[in-house]
């Protein structure tokens, strides 16, 4: 069963999921746009999901 998690993680799952926390745990998004290489026009447009909270976010 981890093995199939593991497999359906794409690198861009990975990236969206960590632009996504990024931004509703405080990170701005300029700078998380620097970080990701990107523009902040991008990173809202496919990267960050904003209806994501921080109650909903995973707590690791």
């Amino acid at each position: 069963m981890i093995a199939f998690a593991i497999s359906a993680t794409t690198f861009a799952t990975l990236v969206i999921a960590f632009a996504t926390l990024a931004i509703a745990y405080g990170a701005s998004p300029k700078k998380v746009a620097y970080w990701l290489e990107d523009t902040v026009q991008t990173v809202f447009m496919y990267y960050c999901h904003p209806d994501v909270t921080k109650s909903e976010a995973t707590n690791f």
